[in-house]
């Protein structure tokens, strides 16, 4: 009677354990490659595009470092992932966690190279509103 009782438990976090679909090394791969490929390709998406800087010198200086301040944060939310990572995961929670980061560091290049700094500002943002939300939500840390 009492197995019967425990057994649906652990049929649920026997399914649950399953969901981990890779090692914590290919985590870190995903992030640390993934936050180099979405930084490039949006640097070089945006190269073309990018204003000169010869116009308002105090606002590209202001932005700048603006850029400089958000990629510190996009490097505190790596090293705070790359830890989430040396531990189990669910495959649900690393996608958001990765997805989050990326975000970020796009958003982070796109505001360094004063290109739809609006839409850089949402996507950064909702990279951090993401992490912040999985991180509270993703009991198993």
């Amino acid at each position: 009677m009492l197995t019967s009782a425990l057994s649906p438990v652990s049929q649920r976090e026997r399914e649950r354990d399953r969901a981990v679909a890779m090692s914590p090394g290919a985590y870190r791969t995903l992030l640390v490659a993934g936050m180099i490929a979405v930084a490039a390709m949006v640097a070089w998406a945006t190269v073309a595009g990018t204003p000169s800087t010869a116009g308002d010198a105090s606002f590209v200086r202001m932005m700048r470092v603006m850029a400089m301040i958000k990629a510190m944060l996009v490097a505190i939310a790596a090293a705070v992932l790359w830890w989430r990572f040396a531990r189990p995961v669910t495959a649900l929670f690393a996608a958001g966690y990765l997805l989050g980061a990326w975000f970020m560091a796009a958003a982070t290049v796109l505001i360094w190279q004063l290109s739809s700094i609006g839409a850089a500002a949402v996507v950064f943002h909702t990279g951090e509103l993401s992490l912040l939300l999985l991180a509270w939500r993703d009991t198993r840390s």
